[in-house]
């Protein structure tokens, strides 16, 4: 009787909890033409952007350069760098991410520069708003910035990778201001350790890559600590951990996804709880296939959903195509799950298709079975009692839930 109260809490807590699904073959839309600075080829791409109008705009650390690349996605056209390695304004320096505003001005980490160049439509040369004052901890330098955001009011926020803070610099500030970090490298709430990434919300919240910690931290206004949101768990690759956390996006619900480097998979870690992630894509170790990705660094989306991933090592660019609910948009409603106490099994109806995965709280995988059929019997037996998540995942749903098993 108590495991039949449980699964029945557990079927309303599913329905409940449906989120976007990705199709886990990627579409190659840049690159993918080997390594090079021909119009057609990346190196080493780093950071990505999606424009309101399709466009992807790439920063491509050892070309120097940044490409937009627009449909039919054939080849790029350099709009920042790509005149050598170098400090004019005309130059970048290995740079490492973007980010691209309402009106097509490109912000650009210029990282062996020490500076965060801005470069405006009809992008002939940059200009500098942060660092560029030499490599330093001064409040006018920066030592090799590698993450940037602009928030809605137009200020700046600068992932300072040596000097472990992000730096928040207003329009036509000569001087930043720490907003997270600049304790020293360090594992504690005020501390970061090689910081990669950074977002800020409506809510002014940042989040923040936390690399060599293998962490996301979420600070919030008055910025004095961090909260970790995703992994802090040392590194690996269960589900509660990452490896080498770069480039993040929060979506408008709070949900979080990051590019979980050395796992070569992008997580998304559900929101408001953050318990633990699960793989979108990626996560099928590092290679060059339609399922697969190698580093990847950053990731996006488009104003439909789909998701967009820098895959470094492959020099490629990789789309993945947001699924949509079947026209009869009723798998969650059709979906039953209910037990058998005396087989010490879940009976599951309607989720053939479909891939069922059960967690313990540390992260580790403890069962997935395949939904071959219609109806499927799902033996427990061999789980030792506890708190488990597990998930349910499919075309047509994506179903995410907490068991107890007395």
């Amino acid at each position: 009787m108590r495991l039949f109260l449980f699964v029945l809490a557990l079927v309303f807590y599913f329905n409940s909890s449906i989120a976007q699904t990705w199709n886990p073959n990627g579409i190659t839309v840049a690159g993918g033409n080997g390594a090079g600075s021909a119009p057609n080829q990346l190196n080493f791409a780093n950071g990505i952007c999606v424009s309101s109008s399709g466009d992807i705009y790439i920063v491509e650390e050892t070309n120097h350069r940044v490409s937009r690349w627009s449909s039919p996605f054939v080849s790029g056209i350099v709009v920042a760098g790509g005149n050598g390695n170098g400090s004019q304004s005309n130059q970048l320096s290995y740079p490492q991410a973007l980010f691209v505003d309402a009106n097509q001005n490109i912000y650009v980490a210029d990282a062996n520069n020490h500076r965060v160049q801005k470069w405006s439509p009809p992008y002939f040369s940059g200009i500098t708003v942060a660092g560029g004052n030499g490599a330093g901890n001064n409040a006018n330098q920066l030592n090799y910035p590698i993450g940037v955001y602009v928030d809605l009011s137009g200020q700046l926020y600068v992932a300072d990778y040596y000097n472990h803070r992000v730096q928040r610099w207003a329009i036509n500030a000569v001087t930043g201001v720490t907003v997270a970090g600049g304790n020293g490298a360090g594992a504690n709430a005020n501390q970061l350790n090689f910081p990669r990434g950074v977002f800020v919300d409506a809510q002014q919240h940042i989040w923040i890559s936390d690399l060599q910690n293998n962490r996301v931290q979420k600070w919030a206004p008055p910025y004095l600590t961090g909260t970790t949101v995703a992994g802090g768990n040392g590194v690996g690759a269960n589900m509660n951990q990452l490896n080498g956390p770069t480039g993040l996006y929060v979506q408008s619900n709070g949900d979080l996804f990051i590019a979980d480097f050395y796992n070569h998979r992008i997580q998304r870690w559900v929101a408001p709880n953050y318990q633990i992630g699960n793989v979108v894509v990626g996560g099928n170790g590092k290679g060059a296939n339609v399922n697969q990705l190698a580093d990847p660094a950053s990731v996006a989306f488009d104003t439909q959903g789909n998701l967009y991933v820098c895959d470094k090592v492959n020099n490629r660019i990789q789309k993945f195509t947001q699924l949509q609910p079947s026209s009869s948009g009723n798998a969650e409603s059709t979906m039953r799950i209910y037990p058998n106490p005396a087989s010490h099994e879940l009976n599951i109806e309607n989720a053939q298709g479909a891939m069922l995965v059960l967690y313990d709280l540390s992260g580790k995988e403890k069962i997935r079975r395949f939904l071959k059929s219609e109806y499927e019997r799902v033996n427990i037996s061999q789980v030792a009692n506890g708190v488990y998540i597990y998930k349910l995942m499919g075309s047509n749903l994506h179903f995410t839930g907490k068991l107890i098993k007395n």
